[in-house]
């Protein structure tokens, strides 16, 4: 039988903007509140990271955006402390300051142990699955975004996994899913979708 696994899920979590004087402010343990202890001690707690994590001031400008949302890296202890084993990054403002702000974020995680996908240095590394073995069970998850076409990372350019809402992108993650299904005991699949 297997041991029991608590999964937290947190949605999006936005860091940035008013977050970070917050921080300054009153410490990165304000901002949890009484949910620090509830995250921190489940067996994997899993969130849609609605920022980037960079010290870059360089805002996208390809078109206009009206919001952009960064944490400074001088907070990462602010994922830390909460116990987060892992950010989806496939969403509307991972590269809200450009390429250079996604690729310090995928640095900073990485410094920090926290495990990510849905976008990356490339395609392969946006799609590839994250993997956890807890106990005796294993838990994959992908991420995926259709937010923002420009932002879809290629063969040898960074950005997200980009998948658009239709019958055609539904086809396209199928077999993905299938593949990772085989090879874990339970499939995390984050859509950040605008279903309206």
């Amino acid at each position: 039988m297997k041991k029991e696994i608590t999964l937290a899920f947190t949605g999006d979590v936005m860091l940035g903007r008013l977050m970070n004087q917050v921080m300054e402010n009153y410490g990165i343990d304000y901002v949890w509140a009484n949910l620090k202890d509830e995250l921190k001690n489940a067996s994997l707690t899993l969130m849609n990271l609605e920022c980037a994590i960079t010290d870059t001031n360089k805002k996208w400008d390809k078109w206009p955006k009206a919001f952009f949302f960064k944490m400074s890296s001088k907070y990462m202890d602010v994922l830390k402390k909460a116990g987060v084993d892992y950010v989806c990054l496939a969403n509307n403002h991972i590269l809200d300051f450009k390429e250079k702000g996604l690729l310090e974020s995928i640095k900073f995680l990485k410094e920090s142990k926290i495990k990510y996908n849905g976008a990356g240095k490339n395609l392969n590394e946006a799609k590839k699955p994250v993997i956890f073995k807890l106990n005796d069970s294993k838990i994959g998850v992908i991420a995926f975004q259709d937010n923002h076409s420009d932002w879809k990372a290629g063969k040898n350019n960074p950005g997200t996994f980009y998948l658009e809402v239709s019958d055609k992108g539904l086809e396209e993650i199928k077999p993905l899913i299938e593949k990772i299904k085989k090879n874990v005991d339970i499939l995390v699949v984050s859509a950040h979708w605008d279903l309206t």
